[in-house]
């Protein structure tokens, strides 16, 4: 069975929730809710929690560093489970993706992310992948629209950017990464 550990990279703080800035975490939150499965504590660095879905083992993680710290957790997790990197998904908000558009890669830059530049650096490489989920185009300085909370006419969008990110990531379990980019990428919702 391989194992694979889902990564969704934001903020712990309470007043960061609702930011496009979170929606890594949103997007492990809906799959746990989707499978059932409820949030353990993993030795004070993070919150994971683990289960099956065909044959393949997912284990989701939440960091309780801020984000452009992500990497520390993130490899004390892959180490402790014995995950290669190349069975990491990592997904987070990009600005660089209309809101509502998915994009899917392996060994890319961090795209000037700091909290994929974090998990390079402490993986020492970046053969993982990344599930990027749209949240521009952007409106003002960088720091400042990421941070802020998503307005209600996009909530609709996120919501079904979630779940195509979801379906998106079964077809990549199921089919693997090139035919989970060629059906995704770029895709929008109606």
């Amino acid at each position: 069975m391989i194992t694979y550990l889902v990564v969704g990279l934001g903020n712990p703080d309470d007043s960061y929730l609702n930011t496009r800035h979170n929606l890594g975490y949103m997007f492990v939150d809906a799959l746990a809710k989707r499978y059932h499965y409820g949030w353990n504590e993993f030795k004070n660095i993070a919150k994971i929690t683990e289960f099956e879905v065909g044959d393949k083992k997912l284990i989701l993680m939440k960091s309780h560093s801020y984000m452009n710290e992500s990497g520390t957790a993130v490899q004390a997790v892959a180490a402790y489970f014995k995950i290669k990197p190349k069975n990491i998904i990592v997904t987070y908000d990009d600005i660089a993706l209309d809101v509502g558009r998915l994009r899917l890669a392996i060994n890319k830059s961090s795209g000037g992310h700091n909290g994929v530049q974090s998990i390079i650096d402490q993986l020492g490489g970046s053969d993982f992948i990344r599930l990027r989920l749209g949240i521009g185009p952007q409106k003002g300085p960088a720091e400042k629209y990421v941070l802020t909370r998503i307005p209600t006419i996009q909530k609709r969008y996120v919501t079904d950017t979630i779940d195509r990110g979801i379906g998106c990531l079964q077809t990549l379990l199921d089919h693997g990464l090139e035919l989970a980019a060629t059906e995704y990428n770029g895709s929008k919702p109606e």
